[in-house]
């Protein structure tokens, strides 16, 4: 029954991925900021995914345990396997990291005058660089050494994200924000809401009443939503090369983004 749950949950988040319009938007998020791509080149061959270890055409779905892995990589063996730039003109030591945190709550981490958290603007911004890097989404986070070594420099301000070469790494960083949001994006009261919407045969009142269940949304949660959205819809526009496209999207973080207590 959960697995089916989940499978229809997918199916309704590759919806508003491919949404043309958003109708429930409130007039304040005409201010919020609109990730902006931009094309690189990148390897077109299929790659095994070195970071999961599986073909990178193939998404699993994530468990929301936490489990972080006993072994922790140094910066030095980070920035020799080219995962970190070290850049000798800047050095990164002290840097301001109270909005650059995992596991704590969005309300904690929304500053005045900005509605998106920190950690997801800089990893979506240096993302917009790599959108064509196939299987983009597809490595394991949680049981991932250099997700998590890297995330602990962040948190300790040795690194920046913006110094982060390896597009796995920080589409990595990305999922594990919100795998450890300690309530979901969805948030759990509202679970129900779209298991009840996820269940309706008829297309248009379908459509109806999820809006309705979004439109409920906390303003924080509804407007990073649409950030997020927005960001998987450039994503998506890139699916010839990096094999991400809607389905596979809503595979990667439906689980995450939509989970019960």
């Amino acid at each position: 029954m959960e697995d089916k749950k989940r499978l229809s949950l997918t199916r309704r988040l590759s919806t508003l991925i491919l949404g043309k319009k958003n109708k429930d938007k409130e007039s304040h998020s005409d201010s919020e900021s609109s990730p902006n791509g931009s094309r690189s080149s990148s390897p077109k061959k299929t790659r095994r995914n070195s970071k999961s270890g599986t073909p990178s055409g193939s998404p699993r779905s994530e468990s929301p345990v936490h489990r972080r892995p006993s072994v922790s990589l140094s910066k030095e063996a980070l920035i020799a396997s080219n995962i970190i730039q070290e850049k000798s003109d800047s050095p990164k030591t002290n840097l301001k990291t109270e909005q650059l945190r995992f596991g704590v709550s969005l309300g904690s981490l929304i500053e005045e005058g900005r509605e998106i958290p920190l950690l997801v603007l800089k990893t979506t911004s240096s993302l917009h660089k790599m959108m064509d890097t196939p299987g983009l989404f597809f490595a394991d986070t949680e049981n991932n050494v250099e997700v998590q070594s890297v995330r602990g420099l962040i948190e300790k301000g040795k690194v920046e994200i913006s110094d982060i070469s390896d597009p796995h790494v920080l589409a990595g960083l990305l999922k594990l924000f919100f795998v450890e949001l300690p309530e979901p994006l969805f948030t759990f009261q509202l679970y129900d809401g779209f298991i009840f919407a996820s269940n309706i045969t008829d297309k248009k009142y379908k459509t109806n009443i999820l809006r309705s269940v979004v439109y409920n949304l906390p303003t924080r949660n509804r407007v990073l939503l649409q950030y997020l959205l927005s960001f998987f819809k450039k994503v998506n526009g890139y699916s010839d090369k990096n094999r991400m496209d809607a389905n596979k999207l809503g595979k990667c973080f439906g689980p995450i983004l939509i989970r019960s207590k």
